[in-house]
């Protein structure tokens, strides 16, 4: 729709596109209590996953012979149908971060669009490539701080000047 838009219209848009890396395997359960404590969750609910997660573990083998049990402190499980929950809690204080920044990219009606968020896959939107790099510097600021990384070589930007491609190349993160 916004491409279309920037067609149509022959305005800029600058598109950024960043994924995590390994986003289930790697979020930390910490960060799961905090965001649903941010989220204002009912300290019941809270407890209900807190108190699991403190129990995850695992045993440490070579050869037969336990070596160590080991606390899982990152982390939840793909296929579960609570985990798609859990992680969008956790990185929904990103989009909050995002929809307060002033960039973005302008509709006909007004309306601001910067960023879409689907799971652990990001785009970001703005008119133009200055705007576009404020909001993608936002994005390894906030992932360094939850203990997360960006997977490099799945993010990339797109500028679009007056309707036609200019720039299509990798994102710089500096993570």
């Amino acid at each position: 729709m916004l491409t279309a838009d920037a067609k149509r219209r022959k305005n800029n848009l600058a598109m950024g596109w960043t994924d995590y890396k390994k986003a289930y395997d790697t979020v930390p359960h910490s960060w799961i209590i905090q965001s649903m404590e941010l989220h204002k969750s009912d300290h019941k609910i809270i407890n209900l996953v807190q108190q699991p997660m403190r129990s995850w573990n695992t045993t440490l083998t070579s050869g037969g012979k336990h070596l160590a049990n080991i606390k899982i402190k990152r982390g939840i499980f793909q296929g579960d149908a609570l985990s798609p929950l859990l992680f969008c809690v956790a990185i929904n204080p990103l989009s909050y971060i995002l929809r307060d920044a002033k960039q973005g990219y302008m509709l006909k009606t007004g309306h601001k669009i910067n960023h879409l968020l689907y799971m652990d896959d990001l785009k970001l939107y703005a008119n133009n490539e200055i705007d576009l790099t404020a909001l993608i510097e936002t994005v390894p600021i906030f992932t360094t701080d939850i203990c997360m990384q960006s997977r490099l070589e799945k993010c990339a930007r797109q500028i679009i000047q007056r309707g036609n491609i200019k720039i299509t190349a990798g994102l710089n993160l500096n993570i």
